[in-house]
């Protein structure tokens, strides 16, 4: 599979990238700050919603349209803690569980945005970030559709569950798509993402560190891991 698409902007959070000053980068600080949200709203936000709600702002703070959210682990530190309490035998907070499912980001940005569009929730394992955009190019093949919001977001996993995934921290991507057949208009850059045979295990497992290293020091191929195949993205392909 190969498809090709254009990124018109672009922002992240990754505490590897914290010593870089790139305005496309937040910092830790920044990463999580919501205030843009009415105090009631952002009350009971767990560390993923707040990040994941931030680089949708960061992107558009009043984006209207498509648009596509992908975590690998979504809420599991929210689902964990409701776990606790029923093995505690304590009263379930009805607002927890309502903050516990997956597609908890995406649907607290279509209410604070008043945003009716079709959104969807992605949750692929290793290929979350991958097919986040590949979900993103499928929806600009509407003719209606003239481009899609992606973020992608994951925190730390409970204790318990830490020996079973690569990449165990608070980080997140975002960025506007729309597709690569506009010779008149200039784009952020032209992309073009292809799914390989996993030849070898790449030793960075880290799906967001490719992406800004190639976005912020230019360079032209980076790949990311996959649960059976890998991805490779190519920027700036004519």
């Amino acid at each position: 599979m190969r498809i090709n698409f254009a990124l018109e902007a672009w922002c992240a959070f990754s505490p590897n990238w914290l010593q870089h000053n790139a305005v496309e980068l937040l910092d830790r600080d920044t990463a999580t700050d919501v205030k843009f949200l009415p105090a009631i709203k952002r009350r009971r936000l767990s560390s993923l919603s707040r990040l994941s709600l931030r680089l949708a702002y960061t992107i558009s703070p009043e984006y209207q349209g498509n648009c596509v959210f992908g975590s690998q682990h979504g809420e599991l530190m929210t689902t964990q803690g409701l776990l606790q309490s029923i093995v505690d035998e304590q009263v379930v907070s009805p607002a927890g569980f309502s903050a516990s499912v997956h597609n908890t980001a995406v649907g607290l940005h279509s209410i604070n945005n008043q945003n009716t569009a079709a959104c969807t929730s992605i949750a692929a394992g290793l290929d979350s970030i991958a097919m986040c955009f590949v979900e993103a190019y499928a929806l600009l093949q509407r003719e209606e559709v003239s481009k899609v919001l992606v973020v992608f977001a994951d925190d730390k996993v409970p204790n318990e569950l830490a020996d079973f995934v690569a990449i165990n921290q608070l980080h997140g991507f975002a960025a506007m798509v729309r597709l690569d057949n506009d010779s008149n208009r200039t784009f952020l850059k032209r992309v073009q993402l292809e799914q390989i045979e996993k030849k070898v295990e790449l030793i960075d497992k880290d799906p967001i560190d490719p992406l800004i290293g190639c976005l912020l020091e230019g360079h032209p191929v980076c790949s990311t891991m996959g649960e059976i195949n890998n991805w490779k993205w190519q920027f700036n392909v004519k």
